[in-house]
């Protein structure tokens, strides 16, 4: 949860310094339950297209881990 908060406020934190309005409000929608993983995409989609790819694969790279931790959950479980 906490690499959750630290990621999305980093890279809208960073969106928003660039001038990357647009791109920083659809990054705070990551933390929404039902539209997280969609806004953290779309925000790593966004980033890619205005040449940010290093900040771009923060977003992508938490989306896979909890991804994949989930799937691993639900073995266990």
């Amino acid at each position: 949860m906490i690499l959750l908060i630290l990621i999305t406020l980093g890279v809208a934190a960073f969106c928003f310094l660039n001038g990357c309005t647009l791109t920083g409000i659809v990054c705070l929608f990551g933390f929404s339950r039902h539209v997280g993983f969609v806004a953290l995409v779309v925000t790593s989609i966004m980033l890619f297209v205005q040449g940010h790819s290093i900040v771009a694969t923060f977003p992508l790279l938490l989306v896979g881990v909890n991804v994949f931790f989930l799937n691993v959950s639900k073995k266990r479980g």
